[in-house]
């Protein structure tokens, strides 16, 4: 009897049943039977392989033959891009960029964006901005009639009227303007409306494609001229103005008490507990780094600074604000219209004419406009040259400029990547205990999100005449 049914034979490891031996050398006494089994064995095995293989010739084979090539696998194929656009595939690469596996889908791996909370304090923050929250087909057509689709969008700001359009386009066709449920005077457009600040709207959308789908030719696919349904996508897309806001505090203490601080071996996190501020405010963390606070919308804007605070006077840091496609709008930046710093009257940056750090290069993005707001914040704009770049549009024209390929082009000016702008700044005083004030930031652009849906047509039921006629 062996005790242990896994033994280890020939380096390796075999199941041995209960009750048998198990050899360990020599030669076998029937070695012409062993090597006649050995020799069936594998024969079998190669014709369950063949057998295998022709059953699974015969499963692909025979719906590919009814099925597909009378058109249900092509509208199979439609549904199922169209769901993987609306969950799949994204949700999978905004993973992968979170775990840090950029890698899988070609962007580096490497990130240096700012991150902010979004502010939950307002009203439904999570409607703010355009949404197309259904599309769907009207009814099924036949081949080369009609086809409608409807779509409902919600929409909402808190910090400006939206102005909103509405286009749709059936696979790779025109675009079509879309007809929106709202009152319409004689020569407006019907595929715009103004959403007023702080209201809340529920807006229907439809869509018509007057030839609709055509039926296959009959060499696109096998058996074509026995197709009965067709399919294709519609694409909504609903392309608006909107604004995003940030606020980062900023703690600053004079450089004798923070020196004071240090070198009694104290780290920054010891000075906020010894002024009672670490556990006060949220956005502190243990660090002694601050974290942002956006306003919520289709695109999030971060400010952060790189080390720790509080921060001394007449020593130079580092800031930094990034612009962040947010992953539950579905959609991507179309242009910026501009980007704004408020900084209060006592910082300056990098390029500033009294800057206190004169270098002989200026890095620094921002410029100054010479304008103040109502509490002397200096109001700092993103430099012309790189707005250009983010709306720069990888075009015929554009790569015939550049001598860019197309994949080149969108890698450099692709919009839905992270936008993050540094500079250097400096404060001109400090006060003896930590004290704060905010540095903000204000982004206004033109977004765009869409929603596909797939939509069929079929072949028109024959008539007694042609049904007599072919008879």
């Amino acid at each position: 009897m062996v005790s242990n049914p896994l033994k280890p034979i020939g380096g390796k490891l075999e199941r041995v049943a209960e009750g048998e031996g198990v050899l360990t050398g020599g030669i076998m006494p029937d070695a012409l039977k062993g090597a006649l089994g050995k020799l069936f064995k594998y024969l079998f095995g190669a014709i369950k392989i063949l057998v295998g293989l022709f059953v699974l010739f015969l499963i692909i084979w025979i719906p590919y033959k009814y099925w597909f090539a009378s058109g249900g696998g092509a509208a199979l194929i439609a549904h199922g891009e169209v769901a993987a656009s609306d969950t799949g595939l994204p949700a999978a690469q905004r993973l992968a960029k979170a775990a840090g596996l950029n890698f899988l889908f070609g962007d580096s791996p490497v990130s240096y964006a700012y991150e902010a909370d979004i502010d939950q304090s307002q009203i439904n923050s999570e409607k703010m901005g355009v949404r197309i929250v259904s599309l769907e087909q009207s009814a099924k057509a036949e081949f080369g009639k009609p086809i409608k689709v409807n779509g409902v969008i919600e929409a909402a700001s808190t910090l400006q009227d939206i102005d909103l359009v509405v286009n749709c386009q059936l696979d790779e066709n025109d675009l079509v303007p879309a007809r929106i449920s709202r009152k319409i005077a004689s020569g407006e457009q019907q595929n715009t409306i103004r959403i007023l600040k702080n209201a809340e709207q529920r807006i229907d959308a439809v869509c018509e494609f007057p030839k609709g789908l055509a039926a296959p030719s009959d060499s696109s696919l096998p058996g074509a001229g026995k197709t009965y349904v067709t399919a294709g996508k519609v694409k909504m897309y609903a392309t608006y103005n909107f604004v995003s806001r940030a606020s980062h505090r900023t703690y600053f203490l004079s450089d004798q008490e923070l020196q004071s601080f240090y070198s009694k071996g104290k780290k920054s996190i010891d000075i906020f507990k010894f002024y009672g501020i670490y556990g006060k405010d949220p956005q502190l963390g243990s660090d002694g780094k601050v974290k942002a606070v956006a306003s919520p919308g289709p695109i999030t804007l971060a400010i952060g600074t790189d080390a720790s605070q509080p921060f001394a006077e007449n020593t130079p840091y580092t800031f930094g604000i990034t612009l962040s496609n947010n992953n539950d709008w579905r959609g991507e930046l179309k242009k910026i219209e501009y980007t704004e710093l408020q900084v209060p009257p006592f910082i300056r940056l990098e390029g500033d004419n009294d800057y206190l750090i004169k270098t002989g290069i200026v890095t620094c993005p921002f410029e100054f406009t010479g304008q103040t707001d109502k509490n002397q914040f200096r109001i700092y704009r993103l430099k012309q040259e790189y707005i250009a770049a983010i709306n720069k549009e990888c075009d015929k024209k554009t790569l015939g400029e550049l001598d860019l390929t197309q994949s080149q082009c969108i890698d450099l000016f692709a919009k839905d990547k992270d936008q993050t702008y540094r500079c250097e700044f400096v404060s001109t005083r400090a006060p003896e205990t930590v004290e704060y004030d905010l540095i903000r930031a204000e982004s206004a652009y033109i977004y765009q999100t869409k929603k596909e849906v797939a939509v069929e047509a079929i072949r028109p039921a024959p008539t007694a005449a042609s049904t007599f006629a072919s008879s």
